[in-house]
């Protein structure tokens, strides 16, 4: 495992939890992850689809890599680990593959085409992260390596084009139906 190394205030605040929680004398587990996506809240999947269905242009930067990862999949993993009291230290989870978050919007955009939860999209456009202007430093690259705790929990990593999609169905089940107009 790479030693840490944050870029901003956030990373670097997420580590000094860390390091509080490994010097402490309780049994813990830290599970590292990246860019989770979930069909609830706020978060990267959540932000493209409002703008595909409100045929809003979607730029997204092509120059960060990570491994977008679904929610579910990290509480699956955190569920395994929580009756093992063998399982300590640091671990990293993240679903297989990695991709840009232009790599991720344009895999958004055409599973929510392919379903018919949007009926039209532009399609996305790549910029450089410096054309966002971001408040603070996002590393370019971030992909971890979950397969030590994928090995030890005999547990597989599934895509996230997988998750992506099943969550992309999920959304698209739980839609509330329009009324019927007239008898």
């Amino acid at each position: 495992m790479d030693s840490a190394n944050p870029i901003n205030v956030y990373g670097k605040t997420k580590l000094a939890g860390e390091q509080a929680v490994t010097q402490s004398a309780s049994d813990h587990l830290v599970i590292r992850t990246s860019w989770l996506f979930s069909g609830h809240g706020r978060n990267f999947l959540q932000i493209i689809l409002a703008a595909l269905r409100e045929g809003r242009p979607v730029r997204a930067p092509k120059d960060q890599a990570s491994v977008p990862t679904c929610c579910r999949s990290l509480a699956e993993v955190i569920w395994l680990c929580a009756p093992r009291g063998s399982e300590s230290g640091i671990a990293h989870w993240v679903d297989a593959g990695k991709a840009t978050r232009y790599d991720q919007a344009v895999a958004i955009r055409e599973i929510a085409l392919s379903i018919g939860l949007v009926t039209y999209a532009d399609p996305i456009e790549g910029a450089l992260t410096a054309h966002f202007k971001p408040l603070a430093a996002r590393p370019r690259y971030s992909v971890m390596d979950a397969s030590e705790l994928s090995r030890r929990l005999g547990k597989k990593q599934r895509h996230w084009k997988e998750w992506l999609g099943e969550t992309l169905d999920e959304i698209y089940l739980n839609q509330p139906v329009a009324p019927r107009r007239g008898n």
